[in-house]
């Protein structure tokens, strides 16, 4: 039987903004703020639980988690194969569990598929990234402006 110490969150602290994972068996009491975000409570700490796409893209970057489209975030390790012209990355040689890629997306995508596939690592991958794209498009400007923000301490 499951008990609560065998759960672990990634949250948001709160006082520092940053990305901690904890243990639910440690947690002292569950609340919502006043935008309905759960809130756990811990050794006098709040901690809100990562929720959305675009905090999982924002605190997991890091990790390898990146936005491909507004409907997903994508485990970049988990990419098999893109598909360029339907604008899918795939997780199986099947093709039948997917991810959508939209068209601001798709050089970066090639580049990490290419990448992966000669034993680069994801930080190498982004930094050619980084040093090869520009735009004027503005959706793709704010892509890029977040890629270089959260590329600069990588």
């Amino acid at each position: 039987m499951l008990q609560l110490s065998d759960f672990h969150l990634p949250v948001i602290n709160q006082t520092t903004g940053q990305l901690e994972s904890i243990c639910l068996a440690d947690v002292e009491k569950i609340t919502k703020n006043n935008r309905d975000n759960t809130i756990y409570h811990l050794n006098g700490t709040e901690y809100m639980l990562v929720t959305s796409l675009d905090d999982y893209a924002e605190h997991m970057f890091h990790l390898g988690l990146r936005d491909f489209d507004k409907s997903n975030v994508v485990n970049v390790y988990k990419v098999k194969e893109y598909d360029e012209d339907l604008k899918n990355v795939y997780f199986d040689d099947q093709r039948s569990r997917f991810a959508a890629v939209t068209t601001i997306h798709n050089k970066y995508v090639k580049l990490m598929v290419d990448g992966f596939r000669a034993r680069k690592r994801l930080h190498q991958i982004d930094r050619e990234y980084l040093e090869t794209e520009t735009t004027t498009n503005k959706k793709a400007k704010k892509f890029l402006d977040f890629f270089m923000r959260k590329t600069k301490n990588i």
